[in-house]
């Protein structure tokens, strides 16, 4: 089961969430999108990422936000 460590909200109303799975050996990390119908959190969550290590899932979180701000 994964636990949700980091989450932002993104402009279209979508969420980015990071999350590691405690049980997991092979790759614990991951990051999501997901869908917020009710704009109060998210519900749905898909195009995961995979992470072996906590670095990779920061890196992937980062570079998934950063295709979302615009500067």
């Amino acid at each position: 089961m994964f636990e949700v460590i980091s989450y932002a909200k993104l402009s279209n109303g979508q969420f980015l969430l990071m999350a590691k799975n405690k049980l997991s050996n092979l790759h614990p990390f991951a990051t999501w999108m997901a869908d917020s119908p009710d704009g109060n959190g998210p519900s749905g969550r898909y195009w995961g990422h995979y992470c072996e290590t906590e670095q990779d899932a920061l890196q992937s979180f980062h570079e998934r936000l950063g295709r979302h701000v615009k500067g």
